[in-house]
This record gives C-alpha cells, structure tokens and sequence, in this order.
C-alpha cells in the first residue's frame, strides 16, 4: 500500500514495454504521479505537473501519451516527445461545460470520446484537437463510462442513476440519437 497523501480522482494500470506493471495516478492538485509495481513493492518513478485539475485520464494506446478531462470539461492531450519521456501538451479544447467523468480513446489513437456529468458525450479529433460530434443531451442522467467497440467504432455510453442506461452511438453518422438503448 502507497498512501500518496493527495486526493486521487482516476488511476490506470498500464503494461510498460519491458513488460513491468505501471500506475499513472492523477490527483486533483493538477498533477500526474507515474508508480512503478514491483513484485513487493510500488515505487514512485515520476511526477507532471498539470495546468488544470484532471478528473480522468487514459493513455494514447501507443503508449505515447495521454488524454485528460478536467473539471472544467476541457480535454488536453499529452505526447511523449523522446525517449527522456518528455511530456508536451497539445492545445486543449472544451469538450464540455462540466466535470469530465470518463474519456476513452479509439483503437489505432485517433478519436477520444469523453462523457460528462450533465449528460452529454464529446468525440474530439486528437490530430486537429476539435470536437468533431457533440451530443449535449446524450442522456438526461450524468454520464459515467464511454467506450470505444472496437469491431465498429461505435461508442457505448453509461449513465447513473435513477434512470441510468446503456446506449450505443453510431459516431460515422451525423445523427444527435442513440442507435441503441
């Protein structure tokens, strides 16, 4: 057990290219720790410091950097810029007007999907950083999962309670409703 003394508001275990468990944590004071896991052990091997609070993150699936939602509803991206892994953020783009509550990001890294606590659902573009579909009412609930389906590229949202659902969303339509339910 690491007691890293902060608020941490998302945690994501990532395999490393040699193979050894990673944890990126992000902590509401605006900034990412990287943990090393060891057989008995996690070991703090780094720290970022980020220009706004993050309330999610997931990494490029290249492992070349990674996305986050803030508080504010921005989402930033963040490439590796060498073998030092010297982080460089993107512009980032308002995605939202509230709290972030998930972001995934598309099998090959090119679209992030991100979902909110006000019910809406953001696709951005991460070469152009642009929202490229906006639904802002994909759910009068708030929103706490987006996932990518890798077979079709179709997006699959969750919402809460007390009327929470599953709904699945044809994103290579222009169509501001669900496909499913």
């Amino acid at each position: 057990v690491t007691d890293v003394g902060l608020d941490v508001s998302d945690v994501v275990l990532t395999t490393a290219a040699s193979g050894q468990l990673e944890v990126m944590a992000s902590v509401t004071a605006g900034r990412m720790l990287f943990y090393a896991v060891m057989a008995d052990t996690v070991q703090l091997t780094g720290e970022l410091p980020l220009p706004h609070s993050v309330s999610r993150f997931q990494p490029l699936t290249l492992g070349d950097g990674f996305v986050t939602g803030s508080m504010d509803g921005e989402l930033g991206l963040y490439h590796n810029l060498g073998e030092d892994e010297n982080l460089q953020m993107a512009q980032p783009v308002s995605a939202h007007q509230s709290l972030i509550t998930g972001i995934d990001v598309q099998p090959g890294g090119t679209l992030a999907a991100s979902v909110a606590d006000q019910g809406s659902l953001a696709v951005v573009d991460l070469a152009q950083m642009a929202v490229v579909r906006q639904y802002s009412y994909a759910d009068p609930v708030s929103l706490s999962a987006v996932i990518f389906r890798a077979v079709d590229g179709c997006v699959l949202t969750a919402g809460t309670s007390p009327k929470g659902q599953l709904k699945l969303w044809d994103i290579r339509q222009a169509s501001s409703t669900a496909a499913a339910t």
